[in-house]
């Protein structure tokens, strides 16, 4: 049996990876069933966190590679950024806005309109952490826009990584800069687990929540072999959905609970053995269609729950999309 092998890439090249790809699909999946209540999945919302992880590495990749072939430029960062995510959201809050102007009643519909100009301030995550205090409070149900605060949060993370790169690689090297982003990420981890307990603000907050980001990014620098092929990349999913399924409203997060699931994301794309079951067309198509997917269901939940339905049998949805 081979040893498990672990190398260092300073220079990492970015490429599609269909498995990656496969793990969005997930991704969404359980958010979308925890969304729908799912009697199983209580813990859905660490999709979240597997979306955050992703985020950090591709954008790592991004950057690192343009670095290397000397053509990175942080206008057309943005810019491209900005094109990947504003269209959709855009028109997902146009939609949102023809449909709540016929549902909510005044005093919702106001909260609601103030809640677009944050989203477009990219701080919808404190505006949500002001108007609830907690993620999983009964109030959130009824808030159309509520699922936009980790896009904001996104974007905060957009604004803080290219800098740092650039600057740690510029004056420390490639290997040096490496080095300590693997270091601030210790340091981010630790304050999110001093902060996190007994603190719901924790779950809206960029502070308790960057690490998720920079654990992704170290993944970008992290190659990962390990014995038995395929069945050791897919135990990380192992590791996911029990997180999805023994997670609740009442687990700690994010703090040590939220590095778990990182920690399981981090295994999944650092090795790079394939992963036939996450590479196959349905994974594929839900990765592809994950953003849009994680804008649009939030908005049916809300006009569910805000004319009165019963969504607890609707878990079945994502599953027939």
């Amino acid at each position: 049996m081979k040893a498990a092998i672990i190398t260092i890439d300073h220079s990492p090249k970015l490429s599609f990876r269909s498995d990656i790809e496969g793990l969005r699909g997930l991704a969404v999946l359980l958010v979308m069933m925890y969304h729908f209540k799912s009697p199983l999945i209580s813990g859905g919302y660490i999709g979240v966190d597997v979306f955050f992880v992703i985020s950090g590495f591709l954008i790592a990749s991004i950057i690192s590679s343009a670095i290397d072939q000397d053509n990175f430029s942080l206008a057309h960062f943005y810019e491209r950024r900005l094109k990947r995510l504003m269209p959709a959201l855009v028109i997902a809050c146009l939609v949102a806005l023809i449909i709540f102007s016929f549902i909510l009643i005044p005093q919702d519909y106001t909260l609601f309109l103030k809640s677009l100009k944050d989203i477009f301030l990219f701080k919808s995550n404190l505006f949500f952490l002001e108007k609830t205090e907690d993620y999983f409070s009964p109030a959130g149900e009824l808030m159309p826009m509520l699922h936009t605060w980790s896009l904001s949060l996104e974007w905060q993370f957009y604004f803080v990584l290219p800098a740092f790169i650039l600057l740690s690689r510029k004056y420390l090297g490639n290997k040096r800069a490496c080095y300590s982003l693997f270091i601030v990420s210790i340091g981010f981890i630790i304050l999110s687990m001093a902060t996190t307990p007994n603190n719901p603000a924790a779950y809206f907050l960029f502070g308790p929540r960057f690490f998720e980001f920079l654990l992704g990014a170290c993944a970008a620098f992290i190659r990962i072999r390990l014995p038995f092929g395929e069945l050791s990349k897919n135990l990380s999913i192992v590791g996911l959905i029990a997180c999805s399924i023994l997670y609740t409203k009442s687990t700690v997060f994010p703090g040590i609970n939220a590095l778990w699931v990182c920690l399981f994301t981090v295994l999944f794309i650092c090795n790079h053995q394939t992963s036939k079951i996450f590479s196959q067309p349905l994974f594929s198509w839900l990765g592809k269609v994950s953003y849009s997917a994680y804008l649009y269901h939030w908005l049916l939940v809300v006009a569910l729950v805000y004319l009165g339905v019963d969504i607890k049998n609707w878990y079945f949805i994502p599953l027939t999309a």
